[in-house]
């Protein structure tokens, strides 16, 4: 499933405070987002949806009534000297319509042809799988590599705690683990990277008592020395 995190942002002009959406990723152009395709903005209750509308169309001035009539705005997608990719945006009145605000987070599940925009739990988050969670991130949040941490789950939930001067502690960690079922794990070092990019590999023992998969997409929600996970719940987002 194709997943993008994104976020509402303050588009500052003369007009003061304005609330915009823009996307510039290696997707966009595969998707059939191409350098001035017109696109179809449609604002929902808590989100929105991009709909190309380059191909087959009848009637322009039909098409700009029905968007209209769905509180929606006609845009094009363009490229910007800075950026390698085709650009998604929109900014303004129409976002009035969404019920976003600035700096609420957004997840957009894309297909060929369409985004489609969803608000998720405020908060820093990050879409994962496959139980490993990496970037360089995770340096600030006290995640740095051979850190220790314990690794407990419940019901949809798996939480990974930092420990302070967990080295030194190993002994008593160990104890400690072994007293209330968790996992003991140590923060790597993503191989071959010229960069210092932190690796935590979550223990599969770890979403079976969770009774989630490898395959699943988890929301993690993360501050400093705490990393939820749990299952991506794309329908209670309000998904098709």
């Amino acid at each position: 499933m194709n997943l993008y995190l994104t976020s509402v942002f303050n588009k500052k002009g003369t007009r003061g405070v304005v609330p915009g959406i823009t996307f510039y990723a290696e997707w966009t152009r595969p998707m059939g987002f191409v350098p001035d395709a017109l696109i179809q903005f449609i604002p929902e209750a808590g989100g929105a949806k991009f709909r190309l509308c380059n191909e087959n169309i009848a009637s322009y001035s039909a098409l700009v009534q029905h968007t209209a009539e769905l509180g929606g705005v006609l845009v094009h997608a363009k490229m910007f000297k800075h950026k390698d990719y085709p650009c998604l945006a929109v900014s303004g009145e129409v976002m009035t319509r969404t019920g976003l605000a600035i700096g609420d987070n957004l997840i957009a599940r894309f297909e060929y042809g369409l985004v489609h925009l969803r608000r998720i739990p405020p908060g820093h988050v990050r879409v994962i799988t496959a139980g490993r969670v990496s970037g360089q991130w995770l340096l600030e949040f006290g995640f740095e590599p051979e850190s220790v941490l314990t690794v407990t789950s419940g019901p949809g939930l798996i939480t990974c705690n930092l420990q302070a001067n967990g080295l030194e502690r190993t002994a008593e960690l160990v104890k400690h683990a072994r007293a209330n079922d968790l996992n003991l794990i140590q923060v790597r070092r993503v191989p071959d990277s010229r960069v210092v990019i932190p690796l935590i590999e979550i223990p599969p023992s770890r979403f079976a008592k969770a009774g989630i998969t490898l395959d699943d997409n988890l929301l993690a929600t993360y501050g400093h020395g705490s990393i939820q996970l749990e299952r991506l719940d794309l329908t209670a987002l309000g998904f098709d």
